[in-house]
């Protein structure tokens, strides 16, 4: 059993955790032991052989055998408390002293290495006081009656006594030692682990909010199919659309992609989102929203913020849309009547970089079964499991096979199935928006029977 890190026992209230590390400590060094006198019973073992003492050779490998089997085969159900560990030590030591081929010299050898092993485990003084009596002077006695000898000498009793003075007060400084440095360690890594609990909470929460700003569900506005999606690569995305009905019949589609993806990013986009809302409380133009949206970019946020965007303002017929893509990849049209795809391109530099230019809207006429894709930057950098990238030239071919025949919402579908299988198992680097825009057919005329 190895040792759990500090970051494993955060988890648990900090008495508990101890306890944890402390048996873990204990059951490792138990590990040491019982191969250090599996050592000594090989030893004993070939002595014995040699010896041909075979009953004394079967006795201490059998207790052997038990040793094993009690405390390293039950190490999954059985945690080394303070009373099994006592059991434990008792147990070995005994079984060393019954190992070497003198049962005195046995006993001497556990009167003086018993008590020091105690240091090596992580036990209570009221533990480790009582034990570490019990394995410096019951040796004693017990070879004083074996050998049938008078009380050992003075000197021999004094440095014994002095040994369990020295192992009782270096076991309890260590353990205190010991103590505090978990303790310290323990605390410093709650608070951070706290910390991050809270950061995730509040990214959660921040998610929760950008979610809550995306359309909850797709408009049906007169005359249009649409269809959108975004998978955000983070907690927060830096992605955004949204769609507005105009007075005057018209309907806008925006699509947003802030540099980035993060709290910082959802802000902007919040930012973004309201002006919005406010822009389209009178009537408005492509180049007037992004002209205002450019310049409230530019005054409320820090030099390296920038963001993409493209706005598109689709005719109350039906029969086109003015569009500007501000830094945003064009739009790609579907022509129901050629069965070919085309990219409008609309040169405009991204919102928010202070550079001197002005935005101009660009038309586009459409007709029954066209579609409109607007994405963001996302899509076409997509890596797959090669490095690769998925590339505007395929997205241009799988709309193009994918819009004859679909609604909208099945021309997104068979996009995103697309992309996600050439994705593969590979780490999604950025956001990824669809939106499909179709113009739906006429439907077919009846004749009337005469």
């Amino acid at each position: 059993m190895t040792v759990p890190d500090i970051q494993t026992l955060v988890d648990l209230p900090e008495e508990e955790a101890q306890s944890a590390r402390r048996q873990a400590i204990n059951e490792q060094r138990l590990r040491w032991l019982a191969a250090a006198l599996a050592a000594c019973a090989l030893m004993a073992a070939l002595y014995l052989l040699f010896e041909a003492l075979w009953i004394r050779l079967a006795a201490p490998m059998a207790l052997l055998a038990v040793t094993r089997w009690i405390f390293l085969s039950r190490e999954n159900q059985w945690g080394i408390s303070d009373l099994r560990l006592v059991t434990s030590l008792v147990l070995c030591w005994s079984l060393a002293s019954l190992l070497l081929p003198e049962v005195p010299l046995g006993l001497v050898f556990v009167g003086f290495l018993g008590p020091i092993s105690v240091t090596a485990f992580r036990i209570t003084l009221p533990v480790a006081l009582p034990l570490t009596l019990f394995l410096g002077l019951a040796p004693l006695a017990a070879e004083t009656y074996l050998s049938a000898a008078t009380l050992p000498s003075n000197l021999r009793l004094g440095l014994q006594i002095i040994l369990i003075i020295v192992v009782v007060v270096t076991t309890r400084g260590a353990l205190l030692q010991d103590q505090q440095r978990f303790r310290s360690d323990y605390r410093v890594h709650l608070s951070r682990s706290r910390e991050r609990s809270r950061m995730r909470d509040e990214l959660s929460t921040a998610r929760q909010i950008q979610l809550s700003m995306l359309p909850p569900s797709d408009p049906t506005p007169r005359g249009l199919e649409i269809s959108s999606l975004s998978l955000p690569a983070a907690e927060v995305g830096g992605d955004y659309f949204d769609f507005f009905e105009l007075d005057d019949g018209c309907f806008a589609v925006t699509v947003v992609d802030v540099a980035g993806h993060g709290v910082g990013s959802g802000l902007v986009l919040s930012g973004l989102r309201s002006c919005l809302y406010l822009l389209h409380a009178e009537p408005t133009t492509v180049e007037l929203v992004i002209r205002k949206l450019d310049r409230m970019l530019r005054e409320t946020t820090e030099r390296r913020m920038f963001g993409t965007l493209l706005y598109a303002i689709f005719e109350a017929d039906r029969s086109s849309f003015a569009f500007c893509a501000a830094g945003h990849p064009p739009p790609l049209v579907y022509r129901a009547e050629s069965g070919e795809v085309e990219s409008v391109e609309s040169h405009a530099p991204p919102l928010g970089t202070r550079l001197s230019h002005s935005f101009e809207e660009t038309r586009v006429d459409v007709s029954p079964g066209d579609v409109a894709l607007f994405y963001t930057d996302g899509a076409p950098e997509l890596l797959g499991p090669a490095g690769e990238p998925y590339g505007e030239e395929r997205l241009t071919s799988r709309l193009k096979r994918a819009a004859p025949g679909h609604t909208a919402l099945e021309t997104r579908d068979i996009l995103m199935s697309d992309l996600w299988t050439f994705k593969g198992d590979a780490q999604q680097p950025d956001d990824v928006t669809f939106v499909v825009v179709r113009v739906p057919p006429a439907p077919a005329s009846v004749e009337s029977s005469p």
